[in-house]
């Protein structure tokens, strides 16, 4: 105990020497369990390196810094100091690829993209090159840091135009990130559901959603910022073969309805914010099921920059009653891969959990629940 003691001691914000001194100290005192095997795996990994694969679309600049003690003492301390819980979460795993991606993403946090490659589903650079096939015309509107076009997308025995980010084309319809498909699991919408769209943007998941679903489903979409649900409502108007299908709602989802907060008017990653210069209003999943604007739930996809927890509380009574499908993105914060697995496995036991990652680098990680 004196030494795990002194290990957390030496592990919280530290450099060089006594850093080392931290590793030697946690490679001695090695904790059972999978979070035993998480810090093994992450030194381990620290004496390799890789190839470093980078996606030069969404860090055009990207600098390939050295490992940095002060970054990997802090992933060890939250592991050392979250471990039953990680433990925990990793047994709610239905498969072994969730486990080995739940290690390998916190490893690359820990350690970057020299020293650590995430498993990846497909080429990146011939995605884009797809994708860029797929661009019609450039938008008369632009949302930095990248530009916006208008694409055409087949999709689910559809053609969709839509005018979003480049990567938006390579990662909701080539990577399909809120779509699982792995080892003859199947999760996603299905012809006849009433889908959640949390975090919609510029509809583009919506879209493709709405292809998904047919003509006797519906989508309900989230979308507060004006900017944003500008570009998706142009996005409806486009396709009118499943506009009908997509209903647009201006809130922010939390487990509050009713609230007033202000967001930060900083693009596709807009947040919360105190200082934020738009004032949204919140409602909540159950509310809606019992006001009967949702008469079921049977899918929810979440994306909502870092918001996921309080939207997801704001959903218990209708995931409980439902069971819908899920695919919530954990990627914001650490705290979220511990979170959000344990708290809908608490709304619903019978869900079988997946972890899936989408980039070569550390966003898009995705949570996906099915029951029986």
């Amino acid at each position: 105990m004196a030494a795990r003691n002194a290990l957390q001691r030496v592990l919280h914000g530290v450099r060089g020497l006594r850093h080392e001194v931290a590793l030697s100290l946690l490679e001695k005192n090695r904790r059972p369990g999978f979070s035993g095997e998480m810090i093994d795996f992450i030194l381990k990994s620290r004496k390799e390196r890789v190839r470093p694969l980078v996606d030069d679309w969404r860090f055009p600049n990207m600098v390939l810094s050295v490992y940095q003690p002060d970054t990997a003492s802090r992933i060890l301390s939250f592991i050392q100091d979250n471990s039953d819980a990680i433990d925990h979460v990793a047994s709610l795993y239905k498969d072994e690829e969730s486990r080995h991606l739940f290690k390998a993403l916190f490893a690359y946090r820990a350690l970057g993209p020299l020293h650590m490659s995430l498993p990846r589903h497909f080429d990146l650079s011939d995605a884009f090159l797809k994708a860029k096939e797929m661009e019609m015309e450039a938008s008369s509107e632009q949302f930095p840091p990248f530009e916006v076009s208008v694409y055409k997308v087949p999709f689910d025995s559809v053609d969709l135009n839509i005018e979003c980010w480049l990567g938006n084309i390579v990662y909701s319809f080539i990577a399909e990130q809120y779509y699982f498909h792995r080892n003859d699991v199947q999760i996603g919408p299905r012809a006849g559901d009433i889908v959640v769209d949390a975090g919609a943007c510029f509809g583009d998941t919506a879209l493709g959603f709405a292809a998904s679903v047919g003509p006797t489903g519906s989508v309900h979409a989230f979308e507060p910022i004006p900017k944003q649900a500008s570009v998706f409502e142009r996005n409806t108007q486009r396709n009118p073969t499943v506009k009908g299908r997509i209903h647009l709602h201006r809130y922010a989802l939390s487990d509050t309805p009713g609230q007033k907060l202000q967001f930060s008017d900083s693009g596709a990653g807009a947040r919360a914010s105190e200082k934020g210069a738009v004032e949204v209003e919140t409602t909540s999943i159950d509310t809606l099921v019992d006001c009967g604007v949702l008469p079921r739930v049977d899918f929810i996809k979440m994306d909502i920059e870092g918001a996921e927890v309080d939207a997801l509380k704001g959903a218990a009574k209708t995931i409980k009653q439902f069971k819908p499908r899920l695919a919530i993105s954990v990627y914001h914060r650490e705290s979220d891969f511990i979170e959000i697995p344990q708290l809908i496995s608490s709304f619903c036991s019978e869900y079988d959990l997946f972890l899936d990652h989408h980039t070569v680098h550390q966003e898009e990680t995705v949570l996906y629940a099915l029951a029986p």
